[in-house]
């Protein structure tokens, strides 16, 4: 609470112009609120407090963002080629998907970045994460140094392993459960 609050202030002086103190008609103050009138516009700190944790980006939300990546972008992917290189026929255009899956993994730093500042509290989602990742970069860095027609081994099981741990302990936190 103490953070959100010198956030207020902050912005407050940011709103006021640093400078532009003369250019306020009026300022009043209680306990709740603080409203500002300059240019005909109120502003409060409810108003401001409100539109910061609209653009906060909730831990809940960060978790299930990167579990949906993980999940759909990566990880049928992987699941494809993995049939592939064990029955040799895949019902699907390998080549295109494996374009769709070159695309997704751009989208791998920002995810990770987001998993690993989440706090200690989310300590087995982190590793969980980490250790998905790593494996992920593994078979990533197999799939660019192999034809993916030709590709004759694709062991993605420790993967599978790792990503359903993360998955069971975003569960609860992302639906409840």
């Amino acid at each position: 609470m103490r953070s959100k609050l010198i956030v207020v202030v902050v912005l407050m002086f940011a709103l006021c112009g640093c400078g532009k103190a003369n250019e306020m008609v009026n300022t009043s103050v209680d306990k709740d609120t603080v409203l500002m009138e300059e240019n005909n516009e109120q502003i409060s700190t409810t108003d401001i407090v409100e539109e910061i944790v609209e653009n906060q980006e909730s831990d809940k939300q960060i978790i299930e963002d990167a579990c949906t990546w993980l999940s759909i972008d990566i990880r049928s992917h992987t699941s494809e080629y993995g049939s592939y290189a064990l029955f040799g026929n895949a019902d699907i255009d390998l080549e295109f998907d494996y374009g769709l899956f070159k695309e997704s993994m751009n989208e791998l730093d920002k995810y990770n970045e987001k998993i690993n500042s989440l706090s200690d509290e989310y300590s087995k989602i982190k590793e969980s994460w980490n250790l998905s990742i790593e494996q992920l970069e593994l078979l990533n860095e197999q799939l660019e140094n192999t034809d993916i027609m030709e590709l004759k081994e694709f062991d993605n099981s420790k993967f599978n392993q790792y990503s359903d741990a993360l998955f069971d302990y975003a569960r609860p936190i992302v639906y409840g459960e």
